[in-house]
């Protein structure tokens, strides 16, 4: 599961360079890379996400890494789910999640996630915004330094 951590951080790491200031929002309010900063709730740490377009069966791949998480007692946190859509709400079930320092986490899965798209191209993850990579309307905030 580490190396899907490594892979998930470059992939959005990826995603923050290549993608350029001038590209435009899909159509689907969901689909893309994202970033939220955990502040001012949560623990502020650095979350990214990427939420893929409904399949067969209207549901939506869902691939996250947060930078500190609190589930894991800090330190880096990558999970995995799917997601459904209605209107502007996206309800995530994350099925699967790894703690980079080993730990099991603080509650057991499943857990169910509700995202809003806020009209304004960016999602509302309870209070956490999440902005698309690469979009010129990235929403700055302060970051948090993982304590020593």
């Amino acid at each position: 599961m580490f190396q899907e951590l490594v892979l998930l951080a470059a992939c959005a790491a990826a995603a923050a360079v290549f993608a350029g200031s001038s590209v435009a929002a899909p159509a689907d309010a969901f689909v893309g890379a994202w970033v939220g900063v955990e502040s001012p709730v949560g623990d502020g740490s650095t979350d990214y996400m990427v939420l893929g377009a409904p399949g067969a069966k209207g549901l939506r791949p869902y691939r996250a890494w947060e930078t500190w998480a609190t589930f894991c007692g800090g330190g880096p946190l990558a999970s995995s789910g799917t997601g459904v859509s209605a209107g502007d709400v996206l309800t995530v079930t994350i099925t699967s999640a790894a703690c980079a320092n080993g730990s099991p986490g603080a509650f057991p899965l499943p857990v169910v996630v509700t995202m809003t798209a806020t009209g304004d191209g960016h999602i509302d993850a309870g209070g956490v915004i999440f902005s698309r990579i690469g979009h010129q309307s990235i929403r700055k905030t302060e970051t948090r330094t993982s304590p020593s």
